[in-house]
């Protein structure tokens, strides 16, 4: 027993130097006594050389950690790291006010004091793998033109399942982070990877473009786990967008994400919490899930504007667009797709103050669901005069709250919705097609009793239309046709 005992001992220091109670790395150890005393209390002038020859030790140690202890790194120059593999570099986290919930409750800031550069950002990362960097906020000062960015230098090595957590990015000139590079990609698609990041519990405040910009192929399937957007406190700069996926982004989550930051210029697709795509051919992401995320900001809530092919169903639940707006930058949601593949959009249990256009002329078998939404006072236009191929559009929750149109897409063969409300007005394009009818499905809510005006100026005998069956629950089927000018009733059949 007692040589047992001698021969743990014996290996303890082996045990002992393992990874599992190795110390990480400390950027303190880079610096004099009077260099620390001094990022402590605000007053360095420049720590750019001591940081970056932390990083430049943790590149040639990593895998590794790197600690930054709690004060403000003052940085005239692009801190770098390249090829780092399964790295974590942290700050100290802790709320103690306000200001450090404003800072993701964060202790630890990089602070850029050099020139006014919109091209560079305060830290990159070049081919990082597995890299974690959480609670240290990052102060572009109004000067530096990007405040995190993950990139690439090689055509056929990305950067993969990195992680961005517990801090905020502040006053970028562009984008407070930036996943991938400024404008096309030099890479082709499917030649490198950018896939499965994670951004949680990350503040953007007072990014002048956006404050997360996705901008590489196959940059998909990542994780925004609340993400807020805030307008900047100090200058008038207010994110364009809180999300922009110009490229990527495919099959992406949001959860819980905030904007109160967002303002409309004359940038295309500004002034929406998330903007998707560009004027490009296939730019933007194919297929997006937005649960539980809301824009407080007079902005509106998802723009989409893309040329290519769209592949995967948008989905959005919970959402909240508490803006108004008047024009395309005041609706709460504005598609518009020039690609010739299905798409398919849901909304669930979503409040919308503003309107929702869509503008999708070659898109063909497409579906739109508008489930148990709630309109705003001044809202409740579904305006699909522009989408005019998609067979299928359902309306099973409130179309209105105090009596908006509904304007069915042009060529759909079967609308379907439930009446919550009185509706004063219903339009439908596609009067040019006089061979298809229409059919028209409507049903009372749990209430029942709500009616519909037919409109003389679309619907010929308007007055001799018969309103939906009262009884609540009720559905009433209209069939239509068109002669060119107006919509002629054919016949109508409920259940009760």
């Amino acid at each position: 027993m007692n040589k047992l005992v001698f021969s743990f001992l014996a290996a303890l220091p082996c045990i002992l130097s393992a990874s599992t109670l190795a110390r990480p790395l400390s950027v303190f150890n880079f610096m004099t006594v009077t260099q620390i005393a001094q990022v402590q209390n605000g007053t360095s002038t420049d720590d750019t050389h001591q940081v970056q020859a932390a990083l430049n030790a943790l590149q040639a140690g990593s895998p590794g950690s790197l600690y930054f202890p709690a004060g403000t790194y003052k940085v005239k120059t692009t801190l770098f790291t390249s090829g780092v593999l399964s790295c974590r570099i942290f700050g100290e986290t802790g709320f103690d006010g306000a200001e450090s919930v404003m800072n993701g409750g964060t202790k630890t800031i990089i602070k850029w004091i050099g020139p006014s550069d919109p091209s560079s950002p305060v830290v990159r990362h070049t081919r990082a793998n597995g890299m974690v960097w959480s609670g240290i906020s990052i102060d572009c000062n109004h000067l530096a033109g990007y405040g995190i960015q993950f990139d690439s230098d090689l055509q056929t090595a990305g950067a993969v399942r990195n992680v961005i957590e517990l801090c905020s990015v502040n006053y970028a000139q562009r984008d407070g982070i930036l996943i991938g590079s400024e404008g096309s990609p030099s890479a082709n698609p499917g030649d490198r990877q950018f896939f499965a990041y994670t951004v949680r519990q990350v503040v953007v405040r007072g990014c002048q473009r956006s404050g997360i910009h996705v901008n590489e192929w196959n940059a998909d399937a990542h994780v925004y786990d609340q993400v807020w957007g805030f307008p900047d406190d100090t200058k008038t700069w207010n994110c364009a967008n809180v999300f922009w996926f110009e490229r990527g982004g495919n099959a992406s989550e949001l959860r819980s994400c905030e904007s109160s930051a967002t303002v409309a210029s004359a940038i295309e697709g500004s002034g929406f919490m998330i903007k998707n795509g560009s004027s490009e051919k296939n730019t933007g992401c194919q297929g997006l899930s937005v649960i539980n995320a809301w824009s407080e900001d007079p902005g509106g809530f998802f723009w989409a504007n893309t040329i290519g092919d769209i592949k995967n169903p948008y989905t959005f639940i919970n959402c909240k667009a508490y803006g108004y707006g008047t024009g395309t930058k005041g609706l709460s949601v504005y598609v518009t797709l020039k690609g010739g593949k299905p798409a398919s959009f849901t909304f669930m249990g979503c409040h919308f103050n503003s309107n929702v256009k869509f503008d999708t002329p070659n898109i063909t078998s497409s579906f739109f669901a508008d489930i148990g939404n709630y309109w705003g006072p001044t809202a409740g236009v579904i305006d699909c005069r522009g989408a005019k191929t998609i067979k299928r559009f359902a309306n099973l929750g409130n179309v209105n709250t105090v009596g908006k149109a509904l304007v069915p897409p042009r060529f759909a063969n079967v609308i379907m919705m439930t009446l919550a409300a009185n509706l004063p007005a219903i339009y439908m394009e596609g009067m040019d097609d006089v061979s298809t009818p229409v059919t028209l499905i409507v049903k009372q809510d749990a209430l029942g009793d709500r009616t519909i005006v037919f409109g003389a100026d679309q619907w010929a005998d308007a007055s001799s239309i018969p309103q939906p069956a009262p009884t609540a629950n009720a559905v009433t089927i209209y069939v239509f046709t068109s002669d060119g000018n107006y919509w002629h009733l054919v016949s109508v059949r409920s259940n009760q």
